[in-house]
């Protein structure tokens, strides 16, 4: 990850809370993590836990942990696993980015002007292939306007774009020819 960052690459993590302990495809269909918490927490957990304080980004994928959040929402839409888990309880402070959006987990959870705001309150900071944008965008700037709490989401992901960009460019640069 650090080689990566001092090239310009922002590392990011994936795919959050880890796609380890399942055999679904989660491009087809939603995996659900069957493990109890305190084996997630001493297996799974690790590497993001090891990775976090450097990576520029991390990327929830479409998982259901049961264990941590009973509600059964894919990582991607779940304030309990972005907010809770990773924001709060690992101390993660950079940015969060869906796994994309077109994939089937989150196609079959609703329309795109649906599911985007749920990825926005869960704690995500940037959104992968909606499959359609315009919707998506319309809903979100009609619910910034009457929603404060998503507007403070939204305001807080703002910040955390824009520190993640301050950092490409306080990197060092790289001499020509390497």
């Amino acid at each position: 990850m650090t080689g990566l960052q001092q090239a310009g690459v922002l590392a990011t993590l994936k795919h959050w809370p880890g796609h380890g302990s399942t055999s679904t495809d989660s491009h087809i269909g939603l995996a659900v993590i069957r493990e109890s918490a305190a084996r997630w927490k001493a297996v799974d957990r690790l590497p993001f836990q090891a990775g976090v304080a450097v990576a520029a980004g991390v990327m929830v994928g479409h998982l259901v942990f049961p264990a941590l959040d009973p509600s059964d929402a894919p990582a991607t839409l779940s304030p309990r696993l972005v907010d809770v888990a990773l924001r709060r309880d690992l101390g993660y402070k950079g940015l969060v980015v869906t796994d994309s959006l077109w994939m089937a987990p989150v196609r079959n959870a609703g329309i795109p002007g649906h599911i985007a705001p749920l990825a926005l309150m869960a704690g995500d900071d940037m959104l992968l292939m909606s499959p359609d944008v315009p919707a998506a965008y319309k809903e979100i700037l009609s619910l910034i306007r009457s929603d404060q709490k998503l507007r403070t989401a939204v305001q807080a992901s703002v910040r955390r774009v824009l520190a993640a960009k301050a950092r490409l460019k306080a990197r060092p640069s790289i001499p020509e020819g390497c």
